[in-house]
C-alpha cells in the first residue's frame, strides 16, 4: 500500500508530558517533527508523525488529502510486537475518504519474522512497484498541471508473512484480494490555470479499465551468501557487503466469478545486484532483473510489469537504478523483459581534475542503463552526474533505441 511516513521521520528525543501542554514549543516540535509517547514500562506507545502526514498528497484525482495516520504497538516480550498503523484521509476534490492501515506482528527476531495483514480503499499508482514519488508529483501538478503519476482506486485486504530460513535467505509470501476501478480528474486546472493532464496512463488516452477483481498469491525469494549481522534492541541488523544478492518471485492471480472482469496470469521474475568497493574510494554498482508472464488468460493495466522510468526533472530516485528520460509507463510490459543497471563511482572522473573543484567534497559517476522488452525494441541510457552519493545529484542523460538517437535531458536526484 502506499506509504506515507518512512520509520526515520519520527521524532526520538523530543518527548511531550502533561505539563508542557501549554508551551507553544512543544507543539511547535510536535507538528513539525513528531513523537513517540511511551508507557512508564516502553511495551506500548504511540507514534504521532509530523506535518508531511496531515497533508501528504495532492493530486488531480482527489484534490488536497487532509487527515492523519497514526502509529500503535505494543512490544509482548523481546521477541513479539504488535504494530498497528491507521490512516484516514478526506479527499477535497473527490469527496471521498480515503483509509487504510496494516497491523502487524513480529517473531523470532533472529530470524526476521512478521506477519501482516493490510487493507483500505485508496487511490493507487498504476505502477505500484516502482513509480515515481507521489510527493514530487504533487508539486508538479499543483504548480505546472504535470501530472506523471496515473491513479485509479484500489480496494484491497492482504496477508503476507516473511522469514528467514536460513541466515541471509529471506523467504516471502503473501496472498491479496482487490477490486480496482478507473477514476477520472476531479481537478482540471493547476494553480497558475493551465489544464490538467489526463489520468490516463496511454498517450493517446486509449485505455479503459473496466471494474475488475485480482486474488493474487505471491512467493519470493532473496538470498545474499555469507552475510554478517549484528543483533540491537532484538532486531538483525546485516552488514554492508560485497556479495550478490539474488532474488527470485513467482505471481499467480486466478480468475475468480463472472460479475466482473477477473485477470488470471502466472508470472516469474528473477534478479540480481551487488556493490562492488574498487580501491578505497572507488564503487561499481550493478544488477540485472529478468522475467517473464505466461499462462495469460486476460491481464488488466495494473498487472503490466512496469518500470522505474522518470520523466519528471526532479525525483527521489538513485541514479544507480531506473531510467530518467521515457514517460513513466511507456515500457511497462505484459510479456517478458531484460533490464541491466551499472554504474562507476569515483571521486575524480572529468570535472574534479579542475583545479576549482579538486578539493570540492562531492563526487562523480557514469550510469549505463539498458531495458529490452518484445513491444518496445532494446532501448539504452548513457548519464553522466556529480554530487554527494546519493543525497543528492545533477546528471546529464542521453537515450537510444534501435534507430539511434532517442532523447536528452538533465535530471536532479534528492534522497527523502
Amino acid at each position: 500500500s502506499y506509504q506515507l511516513i518512512k520509520p526515520e521521520q519520527k521524532k526520538k528525543t523530543f518527548h511531550f508530558s502533561m505539563k508542557d501542554w501549554t508551551d507553544m514549543r512543544t507543539w511547535w516540535n510536535l507538528i513539525i517533527r513528531g513523537d513517540r509517547f511511551m508507557t512508564p514500562n516502553k511495551k506500548q506507545w504511540m507514534d504521532c508523525y509530523n506535518i508531511q502526514s496531515m497533508v501528504p498528497e495532492y493530486n488531480f484525482v482527489d484534490g488536497l488529502w487532509i487527515g492523519y495516520k497514526l502509529g500503535l504497538g505494543w512490544r509482548i516480550s523481546h521477541a513479539n510486537t504488535f504494530e498497528f498503523n491507521p490512516a484516514a484521509y478526506y479527499a477535497t476534490a473527490r469527496h471521498k475518504w480515503i483509509a487504510f492501515g496494516d497491523f502487524s506482528f513480529t517473531y523470532a527476531p533472529r530470524a526476521r519474522g512478521r506477519i501482516s495483514l493490510k487493507g483500505g480503499s485508496l487511490t493507487q499508482d498504476y505502477n505500484e512497484e516502482s513509480g515515481e514519488s507521489r510527493l514530487f508529483n504533487s508539486v508538479s501538478a499543483l504548480i505546472y498541471a504535470d501530472n506523471y503519476v496515473k491513479l485509479f482506486n484500489k480496494q484491497y485486504i492482504t496477508i503476507s508473512n516473511q522469514v528467514e530460513p536460513f541466515n541471509g535467505m529471506l523467504f516471502s509470501s503473501s496472498l491479496s484480494w482487490e477490486r480496482r476501478r478507473k477514476i477520472d480528474n476531479h481537478v482540471h486546472h493547476s494553480l497558475l490555470g493551465q489544464d490538467a493532464e489526463s489520468n490516463n496512463p496511454f498517450k493517446d488516452n486509449s485505455y479503459t479499465m473496466p471494474a475488475n477483481r485480482l486474488l493474487k498469491m505471491s512467493l519470493a525469494l532473496e538470498y545474499t551468501p555469507n552475510h554478517y549481522y549484528c543483533m540491537k534492541n532484538d532486531q538483525k541488523i546485516y552488514e554492508e557487503t560485497e556479495n550478490p544478492t539474488f532474488n527470485f518471485s513467482y505471481t499467480q492471480a486466478f480468475s475468480i466469478g463472472e460479475v466482473e472482469s477477473s485477470p488470471h496470469y502466472s508470472k516469474i521474475q528473477t534478479g540480481i545486484k551487488q556493490t562492488i568497493n574498487v580501491g578505497l574510494f572507488n564503487r561499481f554498482i550493478w544488477l540485472a532483473d529478468a522475467g517473464c508472464f505466461f499462462n495469460r488468460k486476460s491481464m488488466e493495466f495494473p498487472d503490466y510489469h512496469h518500470f522505474p522510468t522518470v520523466k519528471n526533472t526532479s525525483t527521489t530516485r538513485s541514479f544507480s537504478y531506473g531510467f530518467f528520460l521515457p514517460n513513466c509507463y511507456t515500457f511497462s510490459t505484459p510479456d517478458r523483459w531484460l533490464m541491466i543497471n551499472a554504474t562507476w563511482n569515483t571521486p575524480y572522473l572529468l570535472i574534479k581534475y579542475l583545479p576549482i573543484f579538486q578539493h570540492k567534497k562531492f563526487d562523480e559517476a557514469i550510469h549505463f542503463r539498458l531495458l529490452a522488452t518484445p513491444e518496445e525494441h532494446p532501448y539504452m541510457e548513457l548519464s553522466y552526474s556529480t554530487g554527494v552519493e546519493d543525497i543528492s545529484r545533477v546528471g546529464f542523460c542521453i537515450g537510444f533505441d534501435r534507430s539511434g538517437y532517442r532523447s536528452v535531458g538533465i535530471s536532479l536526484s534528492f534522497a527523502m
